[in-house]
């Protein structure tokens, strides 16, 4: 079992704030009221006054000694930001005092407190590591070796200042004190930032029936940054802002109180699989599920009470593409995939991949199922069907493409037959079914009308790159037009004509 941390002699508790002209006074000569001051601060906001309250509490000078209330209260000023609070608190767990012993999260609590400047904590903690480690009983004397001073001292940081003077409490009465519980939580709300109380001639922004003039302000708050979007959202990596469970929460309810005042719409949480812990705390504090990706899950919570949600809803289409690859003498690339247990002809392709291109995915697909190299010349058609894989609705998009190669090298592990066949035979065969053979139709329709559905690379400022722009042209490179755009047809493209003057159709 690992050795808890040591007290010190109880001479040598009260320091620091208690050593101002409140503090030692009242705690030497009526400590009984120096607890109702403490209480006060606390009331106010002040981290050194809670952690003050909790010292009283938990060695019985001026109170009722009561260690479950130490505990609670250590843990407020430690929420707080108070460095004291957290290396106390983190006493108490290592020893069992005020409830049951919780070593890891003791260890945290040392670790915060070394960051917040905590010296006996930063000499404590790498013997308090090694104990964890060795798990052998070390001596209180042995531990005590180690710091330069007791490791329980009320002390604050230099930046801590206190809250309140003789005269700022001296008219608060006994009946403006809330009971204990009252203020546990009301320090609980905090948020995690370091505060201080400073003069002003404002109003008193506290619950003690505004006897002072005092305000409480925000004194280099620890929050989220985030990364802000043009819809008034905020992102947060947690790759990018890394914290331990014990500091996260208190770091996520202070910065979601500083994102409200500033009208903050939807606020999302990437996390990755090493921070995994704070999902549940997201969770608590209102955060529901985007979407997630092997590595990490989306968390998203909408903060406006006043709106509607609009936060989108994640991908519900899946993109597919099927490769119309055609050679000029009309010989069209077919497969048989190897798990259909119906005969079948179809197209190669797949899903399209994360950044790909309609062309490049087709490609990519085509060289991978068959071993033929291609290239992209225009779609041809789409079809759209709901309740698809996942749930989502699909979108397959057919992709005409040229042979640059002919030589088949078929995938075994995706296919069971691959070929070249003509056009008009693929349009007739008997296991190629209807909407493959209305895509053919279409294919040739339009070649002999000279349209295509063609690719353009167009400068886009929003996204502020290029992106692909798929549109109609009526005119097929290669293919001769008179000055008229009308093209010069042959033989068959005359007798199409004919039919389509007689009520067929034109795409």
């Amino acid at each position: 079992m690992p050795c808890p941390l040591p007290w010190p002699p109880p001479s040598l508790l009260f320091r620091g704030v208690l050593e101002s002209e409140v503090g030692v006074s009242l705690v030497e000569t009526d400590p009984g009221r120096a607890v109702s001051w403490f209480r006060a601060g606390a009331l106010l906001g002040d981290p050194a006054a809670t952690f003050n309250l909790a010292l009283c509490y938990h060695t019985g000078q001026g109170i009722t000694q009561d260690l479950t209330m130490a505990r609670e209260l250590y843990e407020a000023a430690s929420l707080a930001g108070h460095g004291w609070g957290s290396y106390n608190l983190a006493v108490m767990l290592s020893s069992g005092e005020g409830g049951p012993m919780d070593y890891k999260q003791a260890h945290r609590l040392l670790r915060l407190a070394a960051q917040r400047g905590v010296q006996q904590a930063q000499q404590a903690l790498p013997l308090f590591n090694h104990n964890r480690q060795t798990q052998t009983q070390h001596s209180v004397d042995e531990l005590k070796c180690t710091q330069s001073e007791a490791a329980l001292a009320v002390s604050p940081s230099v930046n801590w200042l206190s809250s309140y003077s003789a005269s700022h409490l001296s008219s608060i009465d006994e009946s403006d004190i809330c009971s204990v519980r009252d203020l546990s939580t009301q320090v609980s709300k905090v948020n995690g930032a370091r505060l201080k109380v400073t003069a002003s001639a404002g109003p008193l922004l506290s619950p003690l029936n505004q006897r002072s003039p005092l305000i409480c302000v925000m004194d280099s708050p620890s929050l989220f940054k985030g990364v802000r979007d043009r819809y008034s959202g905020v992102t947060v990596f947690s790759e990018q802002e890394p914290l331990g469970a014990v500091e996260f929460e208190h770091v996520l309810q202070a910065s979601l109180h500083q994102w409200r005042e500033e009208k903050v719409r939807g606020v999302w949480f990437r996390v990755n699989l090493q921070h995994a812990d704070w999902v549940p705390v997201l969770a608590k504090n209102g955060f529901v599920y985007h979407h997630a990706r092997e590595q990490f899950v989306m968390m998203v919570r909408w903060l406006p009470i006043n709106e509607p949600n609009n936060v989108p809803r994640y991908a519900h289409n899946v993109v597919g593409v099927g490769a119309f690859v055609v050679t000029d003498d009309n010989d069209l690339l077919v497969v048989r995939e190897r798990f259909y247990k119906h005969p079948h002809w179809k197209l190669p392709g797949g899903y399209v991949e994360l950044g790909e291109n309609l062309g490049e995915a087709a490609v990519r697909e085509v060289k991978e199922e068959t071993g033929v190299e291609a290239q992209f010349v225009s779609l041809v058609a789409f079809r759209h069907v709901h309740g698809s894989a996942f749930n989502c609705s699909d979108l397959y998009f057919i992709v005409h493409l040229r042979p640059t190669t002919r030589e088949i090298t078929m995938c075994k592990t995706e296919l069971a037959g691959c070929e070249w066949m003509k056009l008009e035979e693929y349009i007739k065969h008997p296991h190629v079914n209807e909407t493959n053979k209305f895509f053919a139709e279409r294919f040739m329709e339009c070649q002999m009308n000279g349209v295509q559905v063609e690719a353009t690379t167009i400068f886009h400022p929003s996204f502020n790159r290029d992106i692909t722009v798929y549109s109609i042209n009526s005119k097929i490179p290669g293919q001769q037009y008179n000055e008229n755009g009308v093209k010069f047809c042959d033989q068959n493209c005359i007798k199409s004509e004919d039919k389509q003057s007689h009520g067929e159709p034109k795409l």
